[in-house]
């Protein structure tokens, strides 16, 4: 029976502790003997003693740290597995990312707890010894299978656990146990009129199928798991299924016994939802923080402007302080977005190399005299396909990074390789990708490094361990969201007082660097053309139109999508631009776009957008230039020259 806390009848159990903390060790025990076992222990401090005790004696549950000097959680439950020890494994960490969790589970360890949370122990414990009980008798059922049909029979119709036997060929059911009757609720003879798949939702069917038809190994059906199984009155419920082969008199058949994992689940889902409520509380803390101070230095500028509007220093010297303030929430906006992986990206093919070399002039100015930089740049590298701006905010925040961690100076590193990764890397990396040609991209420091617990939050937004004013947290997250948007991922070594090291794989691309359209100087963005400027905020409308205009473009302006439509089709003359705003009361931007270039096929166009959610869901169209609010009214200046100039460096004869 599953711990019960108003039973207080003790229950023995003998309990093996793999923790070098004898705190924690006496805190785990203290937990289990006030939830009413009674508890036999020993402790194992490292992994010598922990093989020694395993082997010279049996014990109910293991109790094991995640960390231990020399050995990790996942290497005990390795031995324990590859040498066929049955003992469950439970860990008992201070913390464990979800990588790392999912990681442990797969390996074969029963639960795990934090060690914030001892409360949830004894349910962990009674949980996973009678998991362990159920198993043990599954096995020996199975055993007595073998040595006789009568045998069988009774085990089978007597195991807790549900169970059926199905015909292999045409997959109906041959034979169901008492408990499968109970769980799912239909008749015996209900049961035998059906196949496996009456008790698949509909949509799950062609999984099973497509997995059956893969072979005939015992692990097809587990190792495809959880499945989704549905009840006579409708419930769904997650199962994990184990199957073996046997003869139904003169048929091939599959024996199933049925676990149902509905409830770890549901409580796997809220413990995750729990840790996301968490992060996003530190985010909307966060962006609370740094965007009220900085409406702070808006508004306190604007009113000493309005006191001064005789002093024109005055003026000048806080009107730039308002525009170096919404140059940083854009940024921090950016920042966001990136981490959250609604930015929209403007990829294009680029070498690694190229960027660097770029971006590498800079590098030292930010990062001081005290630093030494090396470079490792493979000349044979492949070329990848990513936002250029983005990668370099990726080198830029992973070498400030590393300028934190180097407080009396270092080493910093930048190395680039093309590498072909196999499926069975991706896999012992725990990645999720396709196996191929991948460009890496390596930063790497000789500074303080980071314990494994840091390590383990590194990307979390507003995470720092810098002092209050140094960071604001963003920069990894930052990083993880744009390489994660651009297909790829990344890998962090660190060892305390050693460095570290960030590894960035992004997909290789055969394609070759393409030469792009010089983009206008300042001097030059000046013109005559038409614009349709389509905006439903009427203030940023107007500015935008008056700072074209004095431009010398003729600028004709709509505040919705049906609006704009009425201007294109009143308006005989040539539209040379179209900007557009992407969400709008009516219809958005790109129904305005379609419509334009149907009857003006050589418009260029622009898109506008406050949150890239909104324009990543609303079909941009092709060819079209995206601009992300807010942003200086000299790069949109900048963007409809560059556009217009495009057009007739490919309409030259010249070229």
């Amino acid at each position: 029976m599953i711990w019960d806390p108003n039973n207080h009848e003790q229950r023995q159990i003998s309990v093996l502790i793999f923790e070098d903390n004898p705190a924690d060790a006496k805190l785990m025990l203290h937990q289990l003997q006030k939830a009413g076992f009674a508890v036999q222990s020993e402790n194992a401090k490292n992994a010598d003693q922990f093989k020694t005790l395993v082997a010279g004696k049996t014990f109910d549950v293991v109790l094991a740290d995640f960390y231990v000097p020399g050995w990790t959680g996942i290497e005990a439950i390795r031995w324990l597995r590859q040498n066929s020890y049955p003992t469950p494994i439970i860990l008992v960490t201070g913390s464990l990312g979800d990588e790392q969790a999912v990681a442990c589970l797969r390996e074969g360890a029963s639960d795990y707890v934090l060690k914030d949370k001892l409360e949830h122990l004894p349910i962990a414990v009674s949980f996973a010894v009678e998991q362990q009980q159920l198993r043990a008798a599954r096995d020996r059922a199975l055993a007595e299978l073998r040595e006789s049909e009568e045998q069988y029979r009774l085990l089978f119709n007597s195991n807790p656990q549900p169970m059926w036997v199905f015909d292999r060929e045409t997959l109906a059911f041959l034979a169901v146990n008492d408990a499968a009757l109970f769980h799912y609720g239909y008749s015996r003879e209900e049961f035998l009129a059906m196949t496996i798949k009456d008790v698949r939702p509909p949509e799950e069917v062609p999984r099973l199928l497509a997995t059956l038809a893969k072979g005939r190994n015992r692990e097809d059906l587990a190792g495809a798991g959880p499945w989704r199984h549905r009840k006579k009155n409708g419930d769904i419920i997650f199962v994990e299924v184990t199957e073996g082969t046997l003869r139904f008199g003169d048929r091939p058949a599959a024996l199933t016994s049925i676990q149902d994992v509905t409830q770890r689940r549901v409580l796997e889902q809220q413990f995750l939802q729990a840790q996301k409520m968490e992060a996003v509380g530190r985010l909307a803390g966060g962006v609370a923080h740094d965007f009220n101070n900085l409406l702070m230095v808006i508004s306190s500028s604007a009113q000493l402007i309005q006191d001064g509007l005789g002093d024109a220093k005055t003026v000048e010297k806080y009107s730039n302080q308002i525009c170096h303030a919404a140059d940083k929430a854009g940024a921090l906006t950016r920042q966001l977005l990136a981490f959250s992986r609604q930015q929209v990206l403007q990829p294009a093919v680029l070498s690694l190399n190229d960027v660097i070399k770029d971006i590498g002039t800079m590098l030292p100015r930010v990062l001081g005299e005290d630093i030494e930089m090396f470079y490792d740049l493979s000349p044979q590298l492949r070329n990848t396909n990513a936002d250029r701006g983005q990668v370099e905010q990726i080198i830029m925040n992973l070498a400030v990074n590393a300028r934190d961690a180097m407080p009396e100076g270092g080493t910093l590193t930048i190395e680039t390789r093309s590498v072909e990764l196999d499926a069975d890397y991706l896999k012992a990396h725990g990645v999720v990708g396709e196996s191929g040609w991948y460009v890496m991209l390596a930063v790497s420091d000789t500074g303080i490094g980071m314990t494994p617990e840091v390590q383990s939050r590194i990307f979390e937004p507003f995470f720092t361990t810098k002092e209050v004013g140094k960071g604001t947290g963003l920069g990894l997250a930052t990083v993880y969201g744009i390489v994660k948007q651009s297909g790829g991922w990344i890998w962090t070594y660190s060892e305390v007082g050693q460095g570290t090291s960030f590894k960035i794989y992004l997909p290789a691309s055969q394609e070759s660097v393409k030469t792009s359209v010089p983009k206008p100087s300042v001097t030059r963005l000046r013109g005559t053309e038409t614009i349709l400027l389509v905006e439903d905020e009427e203030t940023l409308r107007q500015v935008t139109a008056e700072y074209m205009e004095r431009r010398g473009y003729r600028v004709l302006q709509a505040d919705n999508g049906p609006h704009a439509v009425q201007v294109l089709e009143e308006f005989e003359g040539t539209i040379d631009v179209l900007i557009t705003d992407v969400v709008m009361p009516g219809f958005g931007g790109p129904k305005v776009a379609e419509f334009c270039r149907s009857k003006r096929p050589s418009t260029k166009v622009i898109f506008v957008s406050g949150y890239a959610e909104g324009a990543a869901h609303h079909g941009l169209i092709a060819g079209a230039a995206y601009l992300q609010k807010p942003l200086s009214l000299n790069v949109m200046a900048e963007t409809v020259r560059t556009l217009i100039n495009s057009d007739a460096v490919q309409q030259s004869p010249d070229r």
